[in-house]
């Protein structure tokens, strides 16, 4: 992945996963988990971080409804001997209208990724993505984290409220529309002139239209709109848009 010898991401990571399945009873799905992970900061020899994420994850199925969840607790060091300490978790509850018109489903979530209170200690209480830096709610605002926390989807000091509803327009078109309401834990207190002393992210919509052509082609629209709130500077809360069509083909 890196012969050019370019960077994918901003630190030299390796580790493992120790992953279960469960099913009690067979509408119930737990999936306990474990994460060892090790960071090596070239640019900062002295906060190389070996972390640990212990967590959970349930689905439970009943008739047409959804629900699931995830909580996970971090903990590591620093090779200056700082501490990484963070929580996250996630629920999300989804009913689908299979007999109706469309099939469609609606969902409803909220997700919390705890924030860095103080970087002044040296500590850190924010929540670390591990290996899921990757367009999680949003193609748009992973960028927002490239100034926040040095590199883009670094998803942490975060919660969301979310609603979404999808639908089938066609059998080969689907439609995906969303809302999501975005706050912080904490006020972001480095990366001036770019953050204000709110707590209030902004707000996020997306639509998504899909459609498959054929067994080889399909391809998407998509479209995301995003009102920056006080967490942001004054100067810096220019609304954003994101548009992109693909066509994909398959071999």
């Amino acid at each position: 992945m890196n012969w050019q010898d370019r960077n994918v991401v901003k630190t030299d990571e390796e580790g493992f996963i120790v992953y279960g399945r469960f099913k009690i009873p067979e509408n119930l799905s737990l999936e306990p988990y474990y994460i060892y992970k090790f960071e090596d900061n070239p640019a900062n020899p002295g906060r190389k971080l070996t972390l640990n994420t212990v967590g959970n994850r349930g689905v439970y199925n009943l008739a047409s409804w959804q629900i699931r969840g995830e909580i996970a607790y971090q903990f590591g060091e620093y090779k200056d001997k700082s501490d990484r300490e963070a929580w996250g978790g996630q629920a999300y509850i989804k009913k689908t209208f299979k007999e109706a018109e469309l099939s469609p489903s609606i969902e409803f979530g909220y997700a919390y990724l705890s924030g860095e209170k103080n970087p002044n200690t040296g500590d850190d209480s924010g929540w670390d993505p591990v290996f899921s830096k990757w367009p999680w709610i949003s193609e748009l605002y992973i960028m927002g984290y490239a100034i926040e926390r040095g590199e883009p989807a670094y998803w942490t000091n975060l919660q969301l409220f979310r609603v979404k509803l999808d639908m089938n327009i066609t059998q080969k078109t689907g439609l995906s529309l969303a809302y999501n309401y975005l706050m912080a834990n904490e006020p972001q207190t480095t990366g001036a002139p770019f953050f204000g002393d709110g707590y209030e992210r902004g707000h996020l919509g997306h639509i998504i239209l899909t459609h498959k052509f054929n067994k080889n082609i399909d391809g998407h629209l998509h479209f995301e709109y995003f009102k920056p709130g006080d967490f942001y500077a004054k100067n810096n809360r220019d609304d954003a848009i994101f548009l992109r069509w693909q066509l994909q083909m398959k071999f």
